[in-house]
Order: C-alpha cells, then sequence, then structure tokens
C-alpha cells in the first residue's frame, strides 16, 4: 500500500511540474483533472502516507519493548536457575568421588546380549545418597554399519540408561558418552557399564567412568 501511494505521489507531483498539460486540457474533458484536485490528490496521498508511517512507528517501537521485557524476563530466570543450583549443590554433603580409566576391550557377543566391560566401580555411600554417574568411551567396530549400545548398571541391574551410536565406518573410532543420577540407600554400590553390539566385532581403546556420591 505504501508502495503504491508513493508511486501515485510521483505521478501526480510530475504532473505539478508540467502544468502547462492540466491548463491545456479541455474543461468538459473528465480525463483530466484542474490543478486543485491534483493538489487535493497529493494532499490526501501525503496525509495517508504519514499515518502509515506513523503506525509503523509505533510498531517498531512497541516490538522493541516487547523485546526489551523479554530480555529482563530470560535475565531474571536465568538469575533464579542460577540461585537455585548453587542454593542446592552448596548445601549437599560430597560422599565420595570414584574415577576409573579403562584399557583395551572387544567383543563379539551381538545383542540381545549385553556384556560387562572392564569399567567398574565400587562407591560407598554412609547413608542414602545420590550416585551421579558419567561415563565416555572411544568405540569402534571392525565391520562398518552396526550399532553399540552401552547401559549404566547399578548392582547389576540395568537402570535403562543407556545411549547408542550407528558404526558408519570400518575400525573408525567414535565418542560416546552416557550419564544419570540414581538414588540409593546406604551402603556400597557397584557401578558397571554394559554394552551391545548388533554385528562384526566391538573395540574400545579409551574409556573413563566417573561416579560422584552426595547426599540426597
Amino acid at each position: 500500500m505504501v508502495v503504491k501511494r508513493t508511486i501515485l505521489l510521483l505521478f501526480l507531483a510530475g504532473i505539478l511540474a508540467f502544468p502547462q498539460l492540466v491548463k491545456a486540457a479541455p474543461v468538459n474533458n473528465p480525463i483530466f483533472a484542474t490543478i486543485v484536485q491534483v493538489e487535493q490528490l497529493i494532499s490526501d496521498a501525503i496525509s495517508n502516507l504519514s499515518k502509515d508511517i506513523d503506525d509503523l512507528s509505533n510498531r517498531v517501537s512497541q516490538n522493541e519493548d516487547d523485546i526489551e521485557d523479554l530480555k529482563t524476563n530470560d535475565a531474571t530466570m536465568s538469575a533464579k536457575i542460577e540461585e537455585i543450583e548453587n542454593k542446592n549443590l552448596s548445601n549437599k554433603i560430597v560422599f565420595g568421588i570414584w574415577s576409573r580409566r579403562g584399557s583395551f576391550f572387544s567383543t563379539s557377543i551381538t545383542h540381545p546380549h549385553s556384556v560387562k566391560t572392564p569399567d567398574e566401580i565400587t562407591a560407598n555411600c554412609p547413608e542414602n545418597c545420590l550416585l551421579w554417574v558419567n561415563y565416555d568411551v572411544d568405540t569402534r567396530n571392525t565391520v562398518g554399519g552396526f550399532q553399540h549400545l552401552y547401559h549404566i548398571y547399578i548392582d547389576d541391574i540395568d537402570q535403562a540408561v543407556f545411549n547408542q551410536t550407528t558404526m558408519t565406518t570400518a575400525n573408525a573410532a567414535v565418542p560416546l558418552a552416557v550419564n544419570g543420577v540414581f538414588p540409593v540407600s546406604a551402603g556400597n554400590h557397584t557401578v558397571s557399564i554394559y554394552v551391545q553390539t548388533y554385528g562384526g566385532v566391538l573395540e574400545q581403546h579409551e574409556s573413563h567412568l566417573q561416579v560422584l556420591a552426595i547426599e540426597q
């Protein structure tokens, strides 16, 4: 709409630049307008264009206000989340931290059977606690196209927390990580990593298992 009015404005301004063309037209010919009519059309076009510009300016101003409100709300929410996280962690007792670096391991046992890897840690909780488990590995297969699945077990029970990847290239290492937080009772608990492959020979040359025991 603004573009059309602008074109009309330029066209009418061109007519005003050559008034002799308008004056030369017959009075009784309705195709030609008088100078007064042309000026009125220009005035109306300018008025409507000014209104459109004002409306657009108001909308832009409102959008800028909305954006500032969103930024303020986002900053406030981030601050609250950080405050809650810091409060929760600062008030918790850490009972112990354990880590294990794995060595070479391979298996040709295929799905649906799971195989325990050498990556295992025994954690001790003097009372009911949370076990934070983090595991990462560079896994590979002698044949491409097969999936590898890594599961977290606690006390030889599958915790239904796993991650998987597809080995697209034979003998190419693929990084994979799996982690979770698990509530347990007081006492010793064994954290283990089990693996499944759908074919070929699964190999891993580097792995890391970390366990953190904290107060519930």
